[in-house]
């Protein structure tokens, strides 16, 4: 599980220098006597699960279950957040979480500065958009080709008569009516439909073509 603030950048786990084990057994968390490893242990309560934070300043934490059929609880306090976070966790059949990112709804310590400082351009927390940033977009969306730059750098679905724009790059126009940050650097912006949108590589301004798929 890997925690990251509204802006899409990593939101450290907090770190007690003198606190006990977060484990219920006791013990030790799994860096404890490696090499560099830091004293104390992550600002972390479980129970009926073990939990493994690799290193100090690290924004991931690994769960393992104790038990054939697991069921507790885990209470994790980021770095410098007003609260902890709380967690239900129980054991299912058929699937299970891999590798779970938690958006919190501000920014942290790493917060990057807005793409778009303009007011006005919200940045929505809807959970299909937080989705679309990792290339899964909704039933509802209709994939489009993007022209003139190279599909690995965007990705383009309309909903409605919006037109959804996964891509690393800035965009520049249309002005965007929402946008949505996640991790790798991509942000998610949401225009009304354009034929034509402008972005900027490094600086460098690029013309890109969107029309239906064939």
């Amino acid at each position: 599980m890997s925690f990251v603030d509204s802006t899409g950048q990593p939101w450290p786990i907090a770190w007690n220098t003198s606190g006990n084990s977060a484990n219920p057994d006791g013990s030790t968390n799994c860096a404890s006597g490696k090499s560099g490893a830091s004293a104390g242990n992550p600002a972390v309560e479980t129970t009926g699960f073990y939990t493994c934070v690799p290193f100090k300043g690290s924004n991931t934490i690994n769960i393992e279950p104790m038990s054939l059929q697991p069921r507790g609880g885990l209470l994790v306090t980021l770095q410098n957040a007003p609260k902890p976070v709380s967690f239900l966790l129980i054991a299912g059949r058929g699937s299970y979480d891999d590798n779970l990112t938690v958006r919190m709804s501000e920014g942290g310590p790493n917060a990057r500065e807005p793409v778009d400082s303009r007011p006005g351009v919200p940045a929505t927390g809807e959970p299909y958009m937080n989705a679309m940033l990792s290339g899964i977009p909704p039933a509802s969306a209709i994939p489009l080709a993007v022209e003139g730059i190279s599909p690995d750098d965007v990705r383009a679905w309309r909903i409605g008569n919006e037109v959804y724009l996964r891509t690393r790059l800035h965009l520049m126009t249309p002005s965007s009516d929402s946008m949505e940050q996640g991790e790798g650097g991509y942000t998610l912006y949401a225009f009304h439909e354009s034929p034509v949108v402008l972005l900027s590589d490094a600086g460098r301004t690029v013309s890109a073509h969107i029309r239906d798929a064939q």
